[in-house]
């Protein structure tokens, strides 16, 4: 981003209706659309907020009242009883019933932040149960009383690299999240007061409200008084959800060479600022946007019929508009030194909207309410969708139809009320897929300027090694005396012995005497035993390490856990079943345990009293009864090769 209005950075700081960041604003009739109360009405919620009951709300629900408190459904913000207004889906506040329980209608609640911040207070109207197998949020907010005491239930891939989207299903705007089962949900009804903004320490610059997009819109000429009527509807929202490729930089640039302007609006809803993936995605953003800079090039300059760049109107093609004429001197100077404006926005990505389909993008023009562009011209203009078959399009809006409705409905509106006049959705046609990507960064292949433009190739490089070089957890799983802390131990051995990798072992039996002490073997405790492990494994993974595990780890829900846990903190996953059979292991019987089994001595013991559910997405299987130690090591090493998580010899 080249300029950012001096956006205030002090997020906790909440000012009066009409000062502070809402200054920068230009709602209705001037007002700034900013919806948080004054200094002096702040400071007497806060105070009462000591005896309210109060909900601590989940980043996703944080992200969707902020979007409630930046104005962008209105200047009295509040959750209505219905999940769409006007056609457009607008922010619902659903909680488990019993964190709903003491929650009485006419009560205020406290709407706090993970930190006990409290964000926003809510006027509670009215609860309404939603049916069974309704929305509901994915966990839900905790609730506690006035004194903090817990009254309710509490609440992939390097984002962009590997996953070209850099988004994941938690982000799908219409989505409320997943069913809750016989424990009912409920939807909060009422006004919301703001107090202050989310905090956000990652990318302040980035961050602007509409308010701010709106003055920087008018700082660079893009819009206002002195912009003709032409004009004044070309300025266009390009929504990404994932990554710029270069497809989607020479969509850009075919908009820019018939004079409309582009703002990139990000959704980072819900993102963890400690999250490597999130940052990622947000420096390839700024690289693309050097690309979307460059120079005109003369095959570029040439191009002038094509359905991406076309700008009709109803009188006919309108000449182009020097390219910023009223633009603030030296706004291609400020911080990220680019023309074009990166907005990060609390809306929560969408994978739909990442992911490459047909068609390759949306287009949406939202002309004023007096606007003399006829309905034919606004067709015209929308053509940037696509030149593809009807027959094509059918196919792709067929896939999720109302959900894609939605997003398109949503988004722009929001695109409207940060002060654009056209909203694009959807990747360019050609972007490469996650796939395509994952492999050539697995292998550590060059990245194809054709495919992503160098800048950002260079970042996803720089992020994301090759597999080999990139951090791994090798995690055993077989019934008790089938070898897996022998075969764990032997791994471990031959892996120091190549170099190249630091490798650390957490074998079950240590684990339980150091990181699991206290634990039993009830299944919520072995639950919570293998979660320990892999989540100390996951961080060594994250980290760039190697760390080989050996516990029973019995239940095929939990591997599938520790799998996405591993793969989300950035390393590889490799699942080895050790599948000697059971009759075997307990012949073996080192420490006596299936005898005290059978003897009724040790209760749900695995294999006897206690279900093993074998895998059936293991990359590695191995049975220590057919094959000696150093054979079933040979094949994990083999797999370890062939897959690319050790280099060849």
């Amino acid at each position: 981003m080249s300029a950012t209005s001096d956006p205030d950075t002090d997020r906790h700081r909440a000012g009066p209706l009409g000062a502070g960041p809402g200054e920068r604003g230009d709602g209705a009739d001037g007002d700034p659309l900013l919806a948080l109360v004054g200094a002096d009405r702040a400071a007497e919620l806060t105070a009462a907020s000591r005896d309210w009951p109060s909900l601590t709300l989940t980043p996703r629900q944080l992200a969707e009242l902020e979007l409630l408190l930046v104005g962008s459904f209105g200047p009295q913000p509040g959750y209505p009883a219905e999940e769409e207004v006007d056609g457009v889906p607008v922010p619902s506040l659903v909680v488990p019933a019993d964190a709903a329980a003491p929650l009485a209608a006419g009560t205020t609640v406290a709407l706090r932040d993970q930190e006990g911040v409290m964000i926003a207070a809510l006027h509670l109207r009215v609860t309404i149960p939603v049916p069974a197998g309704g929305a509901a949020e994915d966990g839900g907010p905790t609730a506690t009383d006035g004194a903090g005491a817990t009254a309710g239930a509490g609440a992939a891939d390097s984002a962009g690299a590997t996953d070209s989207a850099g988004a994941t299903d938690s982000g799908r705007a219409t989505d409320r999240g997943r069913a809750t089962g016989d424990a009912g949900v409920v939807r909060l009804v009422g006004a919301v007061e703001g107090v202050r903004l989310p905090d956000h320490p990652d990318h302040p610059d980035l961050r602007l409200t509409p308010d701010q997009v709106r003055a920087e819109l008018r700082a660079r000429g893009w819009t206002g008084p002195q912009v003709d009527s032409a004009a004044a509807w070309a300025v266009w929202a390009v929504w990404a959800d994932g990554l710029l490729h270069t497809a989607d930089v020479g969509r850009i640039r075919a908009l820019t060479r018939q004079g409309k302007r582009c703002v990139v609006l990000a959704p980072v809803g819900a993102a963890d600022p400690a999250d490597a993936g999130h940052h990622l995605r947000i420096r390839c953003l700024l690289a693309a946007l050097k690309a979307v800079d460059a120079p005109l090039r003369p095959s570029e300059a040439t191009l002038a019929s094509e359905a991406l760049a076309s700008d009709a109107t109803a009188a006919g093609r309108h000449p182009e508009p020097p390219p910023d004429p009223y633009r603030r001197p030296g706004a291609a100077d400020e911080p990220h030194g680019h023309r074009s404006l990166l907005v990060l926005v609390p809306v929560l990505p969408s994978p739909l909207l990442a992911t490459p389909r047909e068609p390759g993008m949306s287009a949406t023009v939202l002309l004023p309410a007096d606007s003399t562009v006829t309905a034919t011209a606004a067709a015209a203009a929308a053509d940037l969708t696509d030149s593809r078959p009807a027959a094509d399009l059918d196919r792709s809006a067929a896939e999720d139809p109302a959900l894609l409705a939605r997003l398109t409905a949503q988004r722009a509106h929001l695109a409207s009320v940060y002060g654009l006049t056209g909203s694009l959705i959807g990747p360019a046609i050609g972007v490469p897929g996650r796939q395509e990507l994952a492999s050539l960064l697995d292998a550590g292949n060059p990245i194809p300027a054709e495919l992503t433009p160098p800048t950002v190739a260079a970042e996803l490089i720089r992020a994301v090694p090759p597999r080999s070089r990139r951090g791994l957890t090798v995690f055993f799983t077989g019934l008790s005396g089938s070898g897996k802390s022998t075969l764990a131990g032997l791994l471990v051995c031959r892996l120091l012995e190549e170099g190249g990798r630091r490798v650390t072992l957490l074998d079950g039996d240590v684990v339980r005497n150091h990181l699991s002490r206290g634990l039993g073997f009830s299944r919520a405790d072995r639950d919570t035993n293998i979660r320990r492990i892999g989540f100390v494994a996951a961080q060594v993974a994250g980290a760039g390490g190697t760390a080989v595990c050996a516990p029973i780890a019995p239940y095929a829900n939990i591997r599938a856990e520790i799998r996405e846990m591993v793969r989300a903190a950035g390393g590889g996953f490799v699942l080895v079943h050790v599948s000697t059979p059971l009759a075997v292991c307990e012949e073996r019987d080192r420490k006596g345990l299936y005898a005290k089994a059978r003897a009724g001595v040790i209760p749900a013991f695995t294999g006897v009293s206690d279900p093993y559910e074998e895998p059936d997405d293991a990359d590695v299987t191995v049975d220590t009864a057919q094959l000696s130690s150093e054979a079933a090591v040979g094949r994990v090493l083999d797999h370890l090769r062939v897959a690319g998580w050790l280099a060849a010899t």
